[in-house]
Order: C-alpha cells, then structure tokens, then sequence
C-alpha cells in the first residue's frame, strides 16, 4: 500500500540513461505529491595493502556530486516544487540503493538500465548488472527505463498477465499505481501456439473479461487484448507500441537472480528489450 506522502527513489551516475529516470520520476512525483530521494553510489574498493598512503578523494567527490544534481535540478523546471533529498554514499551500487530504499520508507525506485553497469554491458549484463539486481531483490517496485520521451504522458498501462494463480495479487498491485497516476489498463496476455491447441481459448478470454470488469468497478478503464504469437516479451512490447501505451508493468518471478539472469524470462526479455518504462511489481515476500 501506499503511504500517504510518497517517496520516489532515482539512483543517478550522470549517464543520460539516469537523468532521464530524474526527469521521468519528477512527473510522477507532481502527479502522484510525491518527494523525490536521489543517491549517487561512489563505489569503494580495497586499497592495495602495499600502498601506505592513500588520498581520500570522498569529501571532494560528495561536494561535487551534490552541486551537479543542483545544477540539473536548477536547469530542469520538471523538478521545479518538489521537495528534493540528495543521499550520497559509498559502497556497492546496488546494495546501497536497496539500502536507502529501506531506510528511507521509499515507495518507487526509478532508474535508468544504460548507466554503469547497465545492460548496455556485456559483461555486467551475465554477471548481473545492477538495474537487474535491484529489480528482482527490491521490496517495492521499479520502473527501469532506457529513454524516454521529450513529453511525459502517462495515459496507457499494458498489464502482461499468463493468468495463473498469481494473477489476483498482479492486478491488485497494477491498480494500486493506475489509480494513482490516473492510467487505464489493457490487460494483455500470450497465447502460443501450441497452447491454442490444448486449452480452451473460451475460458482464457472469459478470465480476462471478468478481471477487466472487477477493474472497472473500481473506476479503472479497462481493456483486454489476447496476442497469438510465439514470442510472448516481443508480443507484450509490439502491442505496447502498436496501442500507444506509455507503461509496460510485470511482475518479476519468485526465482533467484542467478536463475532469472542465465535462464532468460519474459519478465527480464521484456525489460531488456522494451523501449517503454517498465514497472516491475514482486509477489508477495513470504
């Protein structure tokens, strides 16, 4: 659940990719009244034990970070009335932003995927790069993105559903957001191939008529759409484009990190490949 006064959380390395998740976050923040919490991680190291001295650059660093995130915030009327907390901490990226995101009761992360360590690299992205790893061991949701456009409108939310006994908790937690930020919902799922063979293509679209009608009596436009293609993620994303959507949302598997990175899922397929933000939810910590 929300709390009453929200916080969003933007982790910032001054890559295009990571202002542009500020500039993303500061819109949702004027529409949901919303604070904004940015960190800038400054990754330690061990020190060669040969090394007898060495100069703590940390103090200059913290000073310089915090008048950059200053001046962006000055040149971009987006941030313009919101309130603005800058955390700057040293350490592992994503332990620090998962960290924060606790300490400081944050409702929304939000980051940009082509920063350092991004999947832009190659070997961060097999090692886990940190946007993954926050995504799949956050306690609150994510919205990882890797542009954006010059106009922020979020209308259009698609939900990628595979109507299993989770989907109660996925739809919940996307109408949580849709109200909040004023979104209808498409919920949309993946019939392959080889499933229009052995089940009931009746029943799956009873499923969604029904789910799309508890959606609505919450006040929640609400539309269905069932894909018949063999790629489910590139499904999910060209209907994404082909509706004008502006929001992907998924909930990322109960898997470990180690399993979702060199398996491959829809949910990591997905956030890999859309040109849309994606808001990844979690199922429930037990």
């Amino acid at each position: 659940m929300l709390s009453s006064k929200k916080k969003i959380l933007v982790p910032i390395d001054f890559s295009d990719s990571s202002l542009d998740a500020l500039r993303f976050a500061a819109a949702i923040g004027h529409q949901i009244d919303a604070d904004i919490v940015v960190i800038h991680v400054i990754e330690t190291y061990k020190y060669n034990s040969k090394i007898k001295k060495v100069l703590d650059y940390s103090d200059v660093l913290e000073k310089e970070v915090a008048q950059s995130i200053d001046d962006f915030r000055t040149d971009h009327p987006g941030l313009w009335g919101l309130k603005t907390k800058v955390i700057i901490r040293n350490g592992k990226i994503y332990q620090e932003i998962l960290s924060v995101s606790d300490l400081e009761k944050i409702d929304l992360i939000v980051m940009g995927t082509q920063g350092s360590g991004g999947i832009g690299n190659l070997e961060r992205y097999f090692l886990g790069s940190n946007a993954y790893r926050v995504v799949y061991k956050s306690k609150v949701p994510v919205i990882t993105l890797r542009n954006i456009p010059e106009k922020i409108n979020l209308k259009r939310m698609i939900l990628a559903l595979d109507v299993d006994k989770g989907t109660d908790e996925k739809v919940a937690k996307a109408m949580e957001w849709a109200k909040a930020l004023g979104m209808e919902i498409c919920l949309t799922t993946v019939s392959e191939i080889s499933d229009e063979l052995l089940s009931n293509a009746d029943k799956l679209q009873s499923k969604l008529e029904a789910l799309s009608q508890s959606i609505e009596k919450e006040g929640i436009l609400c539309g269905i759409k069932v894909i018949r293609k063999e790629d489910v993620a590139g499904g999910i994303i060209k209907h994404a484009l082909d509706s004008n959507a502006t929001l992907i949302t998924i909930m990322t598997s109960k898997d470990s990190l180690i399993t979702e990175l060199f398996l491959g899922s829809t949910a990591r397929r997905i956030i890999q490949k859309s040109p849309l933000p994606v808001l990844s939810t979690h199922p429930t910590r037990r």
